[in-house]
This record gives C-alpha cells, structure tokens and sequence, in this order.
C-alpha cells in the first residue's frame, strides 16, 4: 500500500512539470544579442543602456503614495518614453529589422 501511495504521489510530482507554462520570449534591445543582430556600434550600444540605466523602476513600485492603477500607469508612461527614446538612437535599417524581430517574437508566443 505504501508503495502505491508513494508512486502515484511521485507521478503526480513529475506531472505538474507537464503542465508547467513556459515564460513567453520578448526582444529587448539591452540584450548583446539583440544588439548583434541589429549591428548595433559600440556607441549606439552605449547610449542604449545608458537609457535603460535612467529609468528606475524601483522609484516608481516602491512609491507608497501611489495606487495600484497609478503605479501601473506611470510605469506604462516610463516604458513607452523609454522604447521612444532607445528608437531614437536606431538607423531606420536597425529599426525596421528589431520591429520584424518583436513581430517574430509574438508569432512563436
């Protein structure tokens, strides 16, 4: 009886790995292969993680005068100004092949 408990239990264990959900991938500029991919110039790549650097998302989360709703708004408003200012720094080339990229990227997911 023992056996058979402790055997379905272990099975029932190694099952939940089954079912587990794998993290969907994203293509994020500050990553070294995005950034080869793109063929991106030690300066552009600087500039990139300089503005990555800048904005601090532990200001915003950790910012106990504001809700839920304006903690997630204002961290909606640093992430498009930050998307903005790092496609600034991409040629229209480097622009054009992340944009295909992201749009590969959301096919897989």
């Amino acid at each position: 009886m023992k056996k058979a408990l402790i055997t379905t239990a272990f099975t029932l264990l190694l099952s939940l790995s089954l079912f587990a959900q794998t993290k969907p991938k994203g293509i994020f500029l500050h990553h070294t292969k995005v950034m080869d991919a793109l063929n991106m110039t030690p300066e552009q790549r600087t500039k990139i993680i300089e503005i990555r650097k800048a904005t601090d998302v532990k200001v915003i989360t950790e910012d106990a005068s504001l809700s839920e709703a304006e903690k997630k708004k204002a961290m909606t408003a640093m992430y498009r100004k930050r998307t903005k200012e790092q496609h600034e720094v991409l040629t229209e080339e480097q622009l054009k092949k992340l944009k295909q990229m992201q749009a590969d990227a959301k096919k897989e997911n």
